[in-house]
C-alpha cells in the first residue's frame, strides 16, 4: 500500500502542467451618421415682440437624424440655451433661446410619437417600428434612423433689426 501511495505521489510531482493563455482584441469601429434634415428656423420677428414659441409640430422645428445599427444604445445631450448674435459684429445685441428636444427612435419621422428629452439629455436604443412594407436588402435592415426634433422659446427684446444666428451643441455618445 505504501508503495502504491508513494508511486502515485511521485507521478503527481513529475507531471508538468503546461498552460497557454491567448488574449484576443478585436477592434470594432462603430458607425454613426448624423444629418440636418431641417434647421431650426425662426421666421421674421419684430423687435420688442416678446416671447415667441416654436412648438414641436411647427414647420420651424429643427429636424436632425442619427443613423446607426439597430439596437445601438446612444445618449444625446444638447445645450439648454443658445444665444443668437447679429451677423454684423459691430452690433452687440443678442437674443436668448431656450431649447427643448424630443426624439423618435422608431425609424419613423413622426413628431406625435416622439419622447421629450429629460434635463436636455436622452438615452435610448435605435429601433425599427416594423411598420414599413417596402422590401429592404439585408444590409439596409440593420441600419435604423432616429429623428431628433429641436424647438423652444425665443425672447425677442428690443434689438437692432437684422439676421441673428447661433450654434447649438449636440453631443452623441455610444453606450
Amino acid at each position: 500500500m505504501r508503495f502504491i501511495f508513494g508511486f502515485i505521489f511521485f507521478l503527481f510531482l513529475s507531471v508538468r502542467a503546461n498552460a497557454q493563455f491567448l488574449q484576443i482584441e478585436i477592434p470594432v469601429k462603430s458607425y454613426l451618421q448624423t444629418e440636418i434634415q431641417q434647421r431650426l428656423i425662426v421666421q421674421n420677428r419684430r423687435s420688442g415682440e416678446g416671447h415667441y414659441v416654436i412648438p414641436l409640430e411647427s414647420a420651424e422645428t429643427g429636424i436632425y437624424t442619427v443613423r446607426s445599427f439597430q439596437n445601438q444604445l446612444i445618449r444625446v445631450q444638447i445645450s439648454s440655451v443658445i444665444f443668437l448674435h447679429h451677423i454684423n459684429p459691430a452690433v452687440k445685441d443678442s437674443l436668448m433661446m431656450k431649447i427643448k428636444a424630443a426624439y423618435n427612435n422608431q425609424n419613423a419621422e413622426k413628431t406625435w410619437e416622439s419622447n421629450l428629452f429629460k434635463d436636455h439629455s436622452a438615452r435610448f436604443k435605435i429601433y425599427d417600428s416594423g411598420l414599413h412594407t417596402e422590401e429592404k436588402t439585408k444590409d439596409e435592415s440593420i441600419w435604423k434612423t432616429t429623428y431628433i426634433y429641436l424647438f423652444g422659446k425665443l425672447n425677442v427684446g428690443l434689438v437692432e433689426p437684422g439676421l441673428y444666428t447661433g450654434k447649438l451643441k449636440m453631443r452623441i455618445e455610444y453606450l
